[in-house]
């Protein structure tokens, strides 16, 4: 089989040629279809994300088709399926509360510090897929798991936002999916971004009122508005003190977005206004499945920007780092 290796950090995927792994018991033969390509796969390569044992095959957001199960499955040859990416121990306590993407001793994520989805078999345990229906394209599906379940986690663990006014800050495939989410949920949604094409898809989406970066005066208007929640999606650290003053008092800040900066806010803020920074990482397999059935039903449509075949995606890394995409960028396998 052909797997996309990285074998060196800041150097180019090398194309090669594998042999097609065995599978145990409890264990699934999957035929990737399409894997998305984020900005975790462009620091990895870099050496800037989790570091792992090189020679590694890149992907962690997968979806294919079983291509061998052992017997007794709950799977059979042939049904579609989305890879959910974390190795969980099922044992402790965060495992054992359902929240298996914050595992205490977690095994390893494909892609990250595990061989992943760039590659067109790839075994793993049967409890990491959910299956998920042919009328949606793997492309879709992939995202299912990349760019709404990521959101979705992070948008559950507020609860009840039935009217809510919530900012979105970061329309990148994340941003816009979490669109559509708070929208189907019932929130009042404000967007705020830095490109006016990707505002503008904001608006099309459900965003209620859409604010641009660029200007200088977003703060002030802002904070007219009161908002309830903001979730943060860009990552950007110098930002988080400006969208803590957005919030009305008792407002939460959600991070899902990261860097390797520290953050300088003012404690004095974070207490006397009775503020929550709720960090979210990735999403469990319950968010998963929920993510899939949402872009089953047509509530969200992940966004699509381009794709390439496994042999370009070299293509598809140096894609994604620029600016200004209109979706995820797609590995077809």
């Amino acid at each position: 089989m052909k797997a996309m290796v990285l074998k060196k950090y800041n150097d180019a995927l090398v194309l090669e040629e594998r042999i097609v792994p065995d599978i145990n018991e409890g264990e699934a033969l999957v035929r990737v279809k399409a894997c998305g390509i984020c900005a975790t796969d462009v620091k990895i390569s870099e050496g800037k994300g989790p570091k792992s044992k090189l020679p590694l095959v890149l992907g962690h957001e997968g979806a294919g088709i079983v291509a061998n199960v052992r017997k007794d499955s709950n799977f059979k040859v042939g049904d579609s399926v989305v890879i959910h990416p974390h190795i969980y121990c099922g044992k402790c306590t965060n495992c054992l509360s359902g929240n298996e993407n914050i595992c205490l001793n977690v095994k390893g994520s494909l892609g990250m510090t595990l061989d992943g989805c760039l590659e067109e078999y790839i075994k793993i345990k049967e409890d990491n897929l959910v299956k998920f229906d042919k009328k949606i394209s793997y492309e879709e599906a992939a995202l299912a798991g990349g760019t709404v379940a990521v959101p979705l986690s992070a948008i559950r663990r507020l609860g009840n936002i039935l009217g809510n006014k919530i900012l979105v800050f970061g329309l990148g495939a994340l941003g816009m999916n979490a669109i559509q989410i708070l929208k189907s949920a019932g929130a009042e949604v404000i967007a705020l971004g830095r490109n006016s094409v990707k505002l503008a898809i904001a608006t099309k989406l459900g965003a209620d009122k859409v604010f641009s970066s660029e200007e200088d005066d977003w703060e002030s208007r802002l904070n007219e508005e009161g908002v309830d929640v903001a979730i943060d999606f860009a990552g950007s650290a110098e930002q988080i003190p400006r969208l803590l003053k957005v919030l009305r008092r008792g407002g939460r800040l959600v991070t899902v977005g990261y860097s390797d900066q520290d953050l300088h806010i003012s404690y004095q803020k974070l207490a006397l206004d009775a503020m929550q920074i709720i960090g979210s990482r990735s999403y469990t397999r319950t968010d998963l499945r929920l993510a899939v059935n949402m872009v089953e039903l047509g509530k969200v449509t992940p966004l699509i920007d381009s794709t390439f075949a496994l042999k370009d995606a070299n293509q598809a890394l140096a894609l994604t780092k620029k600016a200004g995409l209109k979706g995820r960028v797609v590995i077809g396998i």
